[in-house]
C-alpha cells in the first residue's frame, strides 16, 4: 500500500509489522519514524539503505529466512 505523507495520520501502525520509507528528504522520513513508531516502541530497529542490499543480498536473505528483521 501507498501512503502519501498527508494520509499519515490515518496509518494504523499495528497493522504491519514492516514499514518501507523512501525519498529524498531524509528529515522528513526521521521525523515521521519518531512521530509513529517510536514513542510506544522499545525494541530493535534495523536500517537498511539501498548499498547494504546490493552489496550483501545474501545475508539480507538469511536475516529475512531466519526471521530476525521481525
Amino acid at each position: 500500500m501507498i501512503i502519501k505523507q498527508h494520509e499519515l495520520r490515518k496509518l494504523n501502525t499495528d497493522k504491519f509489522n514492516i514499514y518501507l520509507f523512501y525519498g529524498k528528504n531524509d528529515g522528513l522520513k526521521n521525523e515521521i519514524i519518531n512521530q509513529l513508531f517510536l514513542k510506544d516502541f522499545n525494541g530493535d530497529i534495523k536500517r537498511y539503505d539501498e548499498n547494504y542490499f546490493i552489496t550483501n543480498s545474501e545475508i539480507l536473505i538469511s536475516e529475512m529466512l531466519n526471521k530476525s528483521l521481525f
